[in-house]
């Protein structure tokens, strides 16, 4: 993992803080990442070395870039484009300065200028940039135009294998994987296997997956030439997080994001599953908090009022191993959101995790994984979310799978479930969302 600069020495690189007009649009990284800056990045930066010890941000987020700020953490993203009301970022500033969950909590309040310029950016669409007209992610004060910004691309770089059926030599070519792109419509449709955008959220939608890849992954796409830029990427991403709307002034309203969760999200059956769980059991003591913490995963409370915490292992391939989930063993009873994608863990560690008897959101995205591991897995009661991309999975865990009577999300795209065994599994757990 390329770790970041401890925050304490970073201070003097800070943009000085500048506030908005009254009649200035508010630019992200002119007004808005200055504040964050001056007051959150201590506790919301890139992870860090200290003393030999990786120092990762606190509640797992990020407030250091746009793209961060946008993401969020597991528990939700903070900020929701023209929403103060779902907008936790706001929510939290905004609270009387005696409540546990004020935020910063340290230095005092930030100052009504720059609350009211955080207020009046996610106001105005919570974009990047305040204005431009270009077609790069940093010219779009108005909005990403499907037309302007992003078609292009598609047309430059997919359209070769993702156009209408033609005839070559008497022979009929048909898009690859089935996969229309030729079109604003077309491209929401997907293909047989689903839709590849889901608007709103560009982490479960393949599309925005497929081009983040690694430049050395067999499934990257496009499939030749150069990979797209870093800009190209977040324009992708951020023209999906606004909705994917085929023009800026369209109308987009989001979707209850069905995620597990303190913070309520909609999605009332699984926060009721989570309740009822942490009503059971008393909260981790500090002591035991801390001795999780040796893991070398982020673990948080999932917020003030639960007992169930969640751990997030970041710290990359080379570094977590199978014996790191050990150090999680005084607290496995309060453990409901475990991350262990792409760090180096094998089949052997899913023996521990089964023991995490009240777990409801499991990641092993990017990890060696196989359907051996899988067999521990079955039956485990309460888990509702199981993340299995780029693993070594295959048919042969289906019938685990299918004991996993609660599961609402599953995720096997670039794993090697066939298209029956895909189809097996829609027919088993017909409520559960399957992305392949």
């Amino acid at each position: 993992m390329n770790l970041g600069q401890d925050p304490s020495l970073a201070m003097e690189s800070k943009n000085v803080v500048s506030l908005p007009g009254p009649d200035e649009p508010v630019d992200f990284t002119n007004h808005v990442l200055p504040i964050l800056g001056e007051r959150c990045q201590s506790c919301h930066n890139a992870p860090y070395d200290k003393n030999g010890r990786t120092i990762h941000p606190k509640a797992g987020l990020r407030l250091d870039t746009y793209e961060w700020v946008m993401k969020g953490n597991l528990d939700d993203t903070v900020v929701e484009a023209g929403s103060l009301e779902n907008s936790y970022l706001y929510e939290v500033i905004t609270l009387d300065e005696e409540d546990d969950m004020f935020m910063p909590p340290k230095g005092g309040a930030l100052t009504a200028g720059q609350i009211d310029a955080i207020k009046r950016w996610i106001e105005e669409g919570a974009k990047p940039s305040a204005g431009g007209t270009g077609n790069t992610a940093s010219d779009m004060g108005k909005g990403i135009s499907f037309h302007n910004h992003i078609f292009p691309l598609i047309e430059e770089r997919c359209l070769d294998c993702h156009s209408e059926p033609y005839v070559k030599n008497g022979r009929t070519i048909h898009p690859k994987a089935g996969l229309r792109l030729d079109t604003y419509e077309w491209i929401i449709k997907g293909n047989l296997d689903g839709t590849i955008i889901e608007k709103g959220n560009a982490e479960e939608s393949t599309l925005h997956a497929v081009i983040t890849l690694d430049a050395d992954d067999p499934e990257i796409m496009p499939p030749k030439g150069e990979p797209l830029t870093e800009e190209e990427i977040n324009m992708f991403k951020q023209w999906i997080i606004e909705g994917a709307k085929e023009n800026p002034s369209d109308t987009f309203v989001p979707e209850k994001k069905e995620d597990i969760s303190a913070k309520p999200t909609g999605n009332e059956k699984v926060l009721s599953l989570v309740d009822q769980l942490s009503k059971r059991l008393k909260p981790p003591s500090k002591p035991q908090m801390d001795a999780a913490q040796k893991s070398g995963a982020l673990v948080t409370l999932l917020s003030a009022r639960h007992s169930m915490v969640r751990a997030e292992f970041s710290s990359g391939p080379n570094l977590i191993k199978n014996d790191a989930i050990g150090a999680l063993s005084g607290i496995k009873n309060n453990v409901s959101h475990l991350d262990l994608s792409r760090t180096s863990v094998t089949d052997g560690v899913l023996s521990e995790v089964k023991k995490f008897k009240n777990l409801t959101w499991l990641n092993l995205k990017n990890t060696s994984i196989t359907d051996r591991g899988i067999e521990k897995l079955a039956s485990m009661p309460y888990l509702t979310y199981l993340n299995l991309v780029s693993s070594k999975v295959s048919d042969q865990s289906i019938k685990s799978i299918e004991t996993l009577t609660k599961l609402e999300e599953l995720y096997l795209w670039n794993s090697d479930v066939s298209e029956q065994g895909i189809a097996r599994l829609r027919k088993a757990l017909p409520e559960t969302k399957i992305l392949h």
